[in-house]
């Protein structure tokens, strides 16, 4: 059997489509970093205008609670990630340990 319960899903097809995985993952890699930086000071930014929107006084409204909710939530999340990537990827490139064989 596949791996989705198929038999069409052959040996040589696995491993191309691992290649191909590779490939993107070795390509991807030298990105990361600041992608990831730009996504968190963006999304900072956004978060916080979003924050700051849904709790005016004409806009308080239980769903509008939980927008904001999720608005801090995320936020937050950006916020402790945001030197994460800075340190790692940016500052030191991308030296990581991974025990995965895509890795080696």
């Amino acid at each position: 059997m596949g791996r989705h319960g198929n038999d069409s899903m052959t040996a040589a097809t696995d491993v191309a489509w691992h290649s191909d995985l590779e490939m993107f993952f070795d390509w991807y890699r030298q990105f990361h970093g600041h992608v990831a930086v730009a996504v968190c000071v963006v999304g900072i930014i956004a978060n916080s205008a979003n924050i700051i929107v849904l709790t005016r006084p004409s806009m308080r409204s239980p769903i509008n609670h939980i927008l904001s909710g999720l608005a801090v939530s995320d936020g937050l999340t950006m916020i402790a990630y945001l030197p994460f990537a800075m340190l790692f990827y940016v500052l030191y490139g991308v030296r990581f340990v991974c025990a995965l064989p895509v890795c080696s």
